[in-house]
């Protein structure tokens, strides 16, 4: 018979050829709800059509409030995957609660096995729970959305889904959840990645955030 409200979350995943089918449910308002309205395939338009016109307040009015607080964001250009991991067994000596960001199973069990953290990716149990136990994880694209750490004080990228600019604000913004009073974002990346997909970085170039590239 129909809905009164269809309450859309993640809305910027509803133009996907799967998630569309939820704009067929019969409802007569309808509310779309993201913080990163970008897709790569161009159909950004659709995340409007099919919810309503755009509604919000600027970032700039969270800061000014201290809601939010801008994470330092630091982009490391490394010579290759093993450079990377060189890398993160570097940045892990400094003890603060991370979350370390690997979109690939087996290099996310080869990291965690090399600095002797635990993986949650898609078959582990109790993803939260880990996470919240432990200083450091490393964590598949499972962790992308949805999770909220108050205590957490670094993110790290290592791997990552090409161009996506949703996918490195979602990550970043897993910082904005915290009441750790100072945090850091970071990407590893080689330089064919950096210049194949520097672009997924304009999402955090366009919330103000200041990028360092080391």
């Amino acid at each position: 018979r129909g809905y009164n409200l269809l309450i859309l979350d993640e809305a910027h995943r509803l133009p996907a050829n799967t998630f569309i089918r939820f704009s067929t449910v019969n409802a007569k308002y309808r509310i779309g709800l993201s913080a990163t309205p970008w897709r790569e395939d161009h159909r950004e338009y659709l995340i409007f059509a099919l919810t309503g016109h755009p509604v919000g307040l600027s970032w700039r009015h969270f800061y000014k409030l201290g809601i939010i607080r801008k994470p330092q964001v630091k982009v490391y250009i490394l010579p290759s995957t093993e450079a990377k991991i060189k890398k993160l067994e570097e940045l892990v000596k400094l003890p603060l609660k991370t979350i370390i960001f690997c979109d690939y199973i087996d290099l996310g069990k080869r990291i965690a096995n090399r600095l002797g953290v635990p993986f949650v990716y898609g078959a582990s149990k109790d993803r939260l729970k880990t996470i919240e136990q432990n200083l450091v994880t490393v964590v598949s694209r499972v962790g992308d959305e949805g999770i909220s750490i108050k205590d957490l004080e670094r993110t790290i990228e290592v791997a990552f889904l090409g161009k996506s600019r949703r996918q490195e604000a979602q990550r970043a913004f897993r910082l904005l959840h915290s009441t750790q009073p100072d945090v850091q974002h970071i990407i590893l990346m080689t330089r064919a990645e950096f210049e194949k997909y520097h672009t997924r970085l304009y999402s955090l170039i366009e919330k103000g955030f200041r990028i360092e590239v080391v």
